[in-house]
């Protein structure tokens, strides 16, 4: 493709968007990375940089290989106020939950699907469109929201037949991680149901173009036959010429397993299965487990073959338990964000917020300490300042950083009670404590840390080690400026303190 001709028209677009979709469909992730990173490189139009990029990004998931996805990221959330493209924007976050979803960090997996699922709904109907739809549900499916993968899957489907690519209409990944997953909650029988569908599907209609899809179907048919389902066609030659990306390269692994349980040979099965390579986030940490069940129930090892079954039923509930505190942690947060909008309406009119965090801002924070001094109000004065803030912006971009200062900004604003809170910059807070002094403001600092501690900070950002540093003096008649500046020195006294103790 000749890029240095790009115009800015829609044509390049989907002339560029065409070129990198046909690396993804046959399974060339590595060659999609480079010729992405070329194009974004070279064009000079913001929607085809952002596409590139949300290639790259795809493409980098599809290989388990997210070294340096962070700044890739955030160049890409960057272009959004350029572009205004609905399909990219769903595209991106759709792409960001699921890297999310792969660190562990479930509550910003879960605000980036629900983003993309609102932006997609906005989106014309073009094959990128679909495509997006798809990769969401991917998403979605790889963090267990089987439901949502399946409508964003059944859109995505229904665009397909829109735009007359009948053989894009598929969902075969999708299905058979639910089929699979479903197996591993106990209801084999449904399973087996969704899987010999999946099979029948294939059987009736074409070859899909998608790579992954075909394996997916081939691992259908084979994990029909792991359950001692009669009839079952073997389906193995669909891996033939699939691509060499993480999922298909687990499948390559997981299919004659299969195979080995079919002919009644378990410890050939464990032989295989040992010998990998398995990525869990294919099928999940439980398939593993429940394949070495069957395999020991075959070699007549029953205590082996519960303890496997057992070991399956943990990994379910490691992945369905987190949903359970997400769902108490939102409510808490819109309780959290009702609380900051009061007050953010309070002060709108007068630009008197911070937008990113609802907190009052530097405005604000000057003419609330001026009202205390003309009252002569005696008050306690804290700077608060984020420690690792740096290291989760390195690590996972700066909308996930955006996020922690958005759920720092809810915690703040319940600790201080009746005090003030208001963002002074970056990742520093001022907070104002009318009638308290000094002891009594390191009363509300201990209130504060144990309730930073108590914040489930890994939803979003796993293994970061945030917490606070806070300086505290009193306001005089010196003013707001030289109150912030001694605690400002307070709270660096502190953090020497605390590294050489």
């Amino acid at each position: 493709m000749d890029e240095d001709r790009a115009a800015d028209g829609p044509h390049d677009h989907h002339a560029v968007y065409g070129h990198l979709r046909a690396l993804m469909q046959q399974g060339r992730s590595e060659a999609a990375i480079a010729e992405a990173r070329r194009i974004a490189a070279q064009a000079t139009a913001p929607v085809i940089v952002a596409q590139a990029l949300a290639f790259e990004l795809g493409a980098m998931i599809n290989v388990d290989d997210l070294t340096g996805y962070a700044p890739v990221l955030d160049r890409a959330f960057a272009l959004l106020d350029e572009v205004d493209d609905a399909t990219v924007a769903g595209e991106l976050h759709a792409i960001a939950g699921s890297v999310a979803c792969l660190h562990g960090a479930l509550e910003r997996c879960v605000r980036h699907f629900e983003y993309s699922r609102r932006q997609l709904a906005t989106a014309p109907a073009w094959v990128g469109a679909a495509d997006a739809w798809y990769d969401l549900a991917l998403g979605c499916s790889q963090a267990g929201l089987h439901d949502q993968a399946l409508d964003a899957v059944e859109r995505a489907n229904a665009l397909y037949t829109v735009l007359g690519l009948s053989d894009e209409e598929t969902g075969a990944q999708i299905r058979v991680r639910h089929a699979v997953s479903v197996d591993h909650r106990g209801d084999t029988a449904t399973a087996v149901r969704l899987l010999r569908k999946v099979v029948n599907d294939f059987q009736r209609g074409a070859v899909p173009a998608w790579s992954v899809d075909r394996a997916h179907i081939a691992y259908a048919a084979a994990r029909l036959s792991a359950l001692g389902c009669p009839g079952v066609p073997d389906l193995r030659g669909l891996l033939d010429g699939v691509g060499h990306d993480v999922d298909e390269r687990t499948i390559r692994t997981l299919t004659p397993v299969c195979a080995e349980l079919a002919a009644g040979d378990g410890d050939a099965a464990l032989a295989l299965l040992e010998a990998g390579p398995v990525h869990h986030a294919t099928f999940g940490v439980a398939e593993s487990h429940r394949l070495c069940a069957l395999a020991h129930a075959l070699a007549g090892r029953l205590p082996l073959a519960i303890a496997a079954e057992r070991a399956a039923s943990r990994a379910v509930h490691l992945t369905l338990d987190p949903l359970s505190a997400l769902f108490v942690d939102g409510v808490a947060a819109r309780i959290d964000h009702e609380n900051l909008r009061r007050v953010a309406d309070r002060y709108a009119d007068a630009a008197l917020t911070d937008p990113l965090t609802g907190l009052p801002n530097r405005r604000r924070l000057h003419e609330y300490a001026t009202a205390l001094l003309a009252a002569r109000t005696p008050a306690a004065v804290g700077v608060a300042d984020l420690n690792g803030f740096k290291t989760v912006n390195d690590r996972y971009g700066h909308l996930a950083g955006d996020l922690v200062l958005q759920r720092l900004a809810g915690v703040l604003t319940r600790a201080v009670g009746q005090g003030f809170a208001a963002r002074y910059g970056g990742d520093e807070f001022v907070l104002v404590l009318p009638h308290v002094d000094l002891s009594g403001a390191r009363d509300t600092a201990h209130r504060i840390h144990a309730a930073v501690a108590a914040e489930d900070w890994n939803s979003l950002v796993p293994d970061s080690a945030l917490n606070l540093a806070i300086g505290w003096s009193h306001l005089t008649d010196t003013g707001l400026a030289c109150a912030i500046d001694r605690a400002d020195r307070a709270m660096y006294q502190m953090k020497a303190r605390t590294r050489r103790s």
